[in-house]
C-alpha cells in the first residue's frame, strides 16, 4: 500500500514493531501522522532528529511516549562536529547552510544563528541499537546531499526505504546535484519508487522522492 504521510510517501509493506527514523521531525506533525496510521502499539521505535532549539524543546513536552526518542542535533556527514543553524522566519525552513548559502537565508540579512552539534546516520543506528530502520525519512533542508554521501553499503543494508525531499527548489543551482544524488542512491543498491515535482519557488523534480533497497 502506498501511503502519504505529511508530504513523504511511503510503500507501507510493514504494520508491525516499525522502526522510523525521521531526520528534520520539525514540530512533529510527521510522527502524529505516523502515531495515527500505525498505531503506538505498533511502532517499536521512533527517533526524531531536530536541530532547532526550541522546536526540540517543545517535541520533548508533546510527544513523551516510551518507544520515541528525540534528537537535539543536525544530521551530517560527520558526528560531534559544532556547527552553525539558522533559524529563519518560517520554522520549517531552519538549515545548517544558510551561514554560507545565501538562498538559505530565506531573504533574512541577519538571521538567528547558533551552534549545534551534529550526527551521522551510522552513528544514529549505533547508538540506539537499531537493527534495520523501516521508513526512514529526510526533510533537512538542504542537509541531505552531506547524509547522503555519508551513506555506504553496510548502512544502507540496514535501511529498506527513503523518503527524501531535495532542496533545490530554494537553491537553482543545486538541480545538478540532485540529479546526481538520485543516481548515487541508486548505486547504493535502492529503486527510485516515485518522485513528485513541485513547482514552487525555483521548482525540483524531487520534492517526494522515494527509494526502495532492492
Amino acid at each position: 500500500m502506498i501511503k502519504t504521510l505529511l508530504d513523504h510517501t511511503f510503500y507501507i509493506d510493514k504494520i508491525n514493531d516499525v522502526v522510523i527514523v525521521d531526520l528534520g521531525a520539525n514540530d512533529g506533525r510527521f510522527y502524529a501522522e505516523c502515531l495515527d496510521h500505525f498505531g503506538t502499539t505498533s511502532i517499536k521505535s521512533y527517533i526524531g532528529v531536530e536541530p532547532n532549539k526550541i522546536l526540540y524543546d517543545d517535541l520533548k513536552i508533546k510527544y513523551n511516549d516510551t518507544n520515541l526518542i528525540w534528537v537535539n542535533k543536525a544530521v551530517y556527514k560527520n558526528s560531534d562536529q559544532d556547527i552553525i543553524f539558522t533559524e529563519v522566519d518560517n520554522h520549517e525552513a531552519g538549515n545548517i547552510l544558510g551561514h554560507e548559502n545565501q538562498y538559505f537565508k530565506w531573504g533574512l540579512e541577519n538571521p538567528n544563528n547558533y551552534l549545534v552539534k551534529t550526527i551521522t546516520i551510522e552513528d544514529l543506528i549505533k547508538n540506539y541499537n537499531l537493527d534495520q530502520i523501516d521508513y526512514l525519512k529526510i526533510d533537512i533542508e538542504g542537509a541531505e546531499y552531506d547524509l547522503i554521501d555519508s551513506l555506504n553499503n553496510d548502512i544502507c543494508n540496514k535501511i529498506t526505504q527513503i523518503s527524501v525531499e531535495f532542496h533545490d527548489f530554494i537553491d537553482p543551482e543545486l538541480k545538478n546535484k540532485s540529479k546526481q544524488y538520485v543516481d548515487k542512491l541508486k548505486n547504493l543498491g535502492y529503486r527510485l519508487h516515485s518522485a513528485k515535482k513541485w513547482s514552487g519557488r525555483y521548482g525540483t523534480d524531487y520534492m517526494d522522492t522515494l527509494f526502495i533497497r532492492k
